[in-house]
């Protein structure tokens, strides 16, 4: 057939960007059934933490390339061993990640940070995933966290309106079957701070 002019390069590139919306979709939904059934078996263990952030950053790095994002993950140091399931830990930072780019405009930072809170019965790594976005507003905080729920102003960014408010539910149910959380703190119009805890098996000062 040879090769597509501008026109239909275009449609073949938005059929293609439909086709993976609409697997993405069918995916949330069929995880979020799994959930709600108690159906999805998880098995938590040591995994160096490191490497599952670095996944989770090569794979939303190019689209944070594309908006001129400076997305940091320097601080993610080798030497903390969480105990997770490491299919579902990428699968929430991904999803995390994927919001910060998805609602952080052009230009604007993103990034990972790690720490440890020792100030519980049992020790926790809190991998923390912020942006400089347009922020939730403080009467969304807790709800953002429920099926298809997403923030009243999400609406203000043209490429935002393709989700389906599942991503976040489906994160937080993840963490706390692997005996986690997930947290949000932000402040409209400067940001959010989505904190995932991890049970914590070992980070870099611990001897």
């Amino acid at each position: 057939f040879g090769e597509l002019n501008a026109q239909y390069s275009a449609y073949a590139s938005d059929i293609l960007k439909s086709g993976r919306h609409l697997l993405s979709l069918i995916d949330s939904m069929l995880d979020a059934a799994s959930i709600e059934a108690n159906e999805l078996s998880l098995t938590p263990q040591p995994v160096q933490l490191a490497g599952l952030v670095r996944k989770a950053v090569s794979i939303v790095q190019m689209r944070a390339n594309a908006k001129n994002l400076d997305l940091s993950a320097a601080n993610v140091e080798e030497g903390w061993i969480v105990n997770a399931d490491p299919v579902p830990a990428t699968q929430i930072f991904v999803n995390l990640l994927s919001n910060a780019v998805k609602f952080t405009g052009a230009g604007g930072r993103i990034g990972v940070d790690i720490e440890a809170q020792l100030d519980r019965p049992s020790p926790f790594a809190a991998i923390t995933f912020w942006d400089t976005g347009i922020g939730v507003p403080e009467k969304m905080q807790e709800a953002i966290f429920d099926k298809f729920v997403r923030g009243t102003n999400a609406s203000a960014y043209d490429d935002v309106g393709e989700g389906t408010g599942i991503g976040l539910h489906i994160s937080r149910r993840l963490a706390l079957l692997m005996d986690g959380d997930l947290k949000l703190k932000s402040k409209v119009g400067e940001g959010s701070r989505f904190t995932v805890f991890l049970p914590l098996v070992r980070f870099p000062d611990s001897n």
